[in-house]
């Protein structure tokens, strides 16, 4: 049999792809580009998860949880796996620099957290990820979960293609690790002033300028 490129099949042979279905239509002049741009740095890697549910319990009491896109594994000698975890987004606009060791926070919060919860999730212990980790330090839970990642990248769809904020860029070595860090440093702030009964808002333009609450909240006059 001969392998017709996706691009090359006609509508319709392809029924996902019919022009009423506006997904099926993105899905047409996109799909090639993914499974390129995947043949070129997952070759030799399986999926692990798709659209997977992670949720673990911190040392302070509270659950960190979130919907993985894709996570893959490559087998190494001594058993030992590989990991990548990948965000798709239809336009990235994460900076790879935001990730960088003299950045302030990164662009997104969204690859370190996951990074701690694939970790927890790939532990041979089912119930792992229920249980209270044996550390309550943040470095020993920030290295914890760089230790077996290879890869953290974003996905382009329109573009086709991939950005990486791990491994560091030369120079930057530390940076990703310092990211997750922080976002648990964020969590545990969030529990804290939550178990505390304080749900005050931080006013700024970012955080205010699309919020339904704003006549009824101080933060509005942030953003006047």
């Amino acid at each position: 049999m001969t392998a017709i490129p996706l691009q090359k099949l006609p509508a319709h042979r392809l029924p996902l792809f019919r022009s009423g279905n506006g997904c099926g239509i993105f899905l047409r002049d996109h799909l090639p580009d993914i499974l390129e741009a995947d043949a070129r740095i997952f070759e030799k890697w399986h999926t692990l998860y798709t659209e997977k549910k992670l949720s673990r319990l911190m040392p302070g009491g509270y659950r960190i949880a979130g919907r993985l896109d894709r996570a893959a594994v490559r087998g190494r000698i001594g058993g030992v796996k590989e990991k990548a975890l990948i965000d798709f987004k239809k336009s990235n606009r994460v900076a790879v620099k935001s990730f960088s060791k003299l950045s302030e926070a990164p662009d997104s919060y969204q690859l370190p957290i996951y990074a701690l919860l694939m970790q927890a999730a790939g532990q041979e212990d089912r119930h792992a990820a229920e249980q209270t980790p044996e550390s309550n330090t943040i470095e020993d839970l920030a290295a914890e979960a760089v230790r077996e990642l290879a890869y953290a990248l974003y996905y382009d769809v329109t573009k086709g293609t991939y950005t990486a904020v791990y491994p560091d860029k030369p120079g930057e070595d530390g940076g990703f690790l310092r990211m997750v860090g922080m976002a648990l440093e964020a969590a545990e702030d969030m529990h804290r002033k939550i178990e505390a009964g304080d749900f005050r808002t931080v006013p700024g333009h970012e955080r205010c300028a699309n919020c339904r609450n704003r006549d009824i909240c101080r933060g509005r006059f942030a953003v006047r």
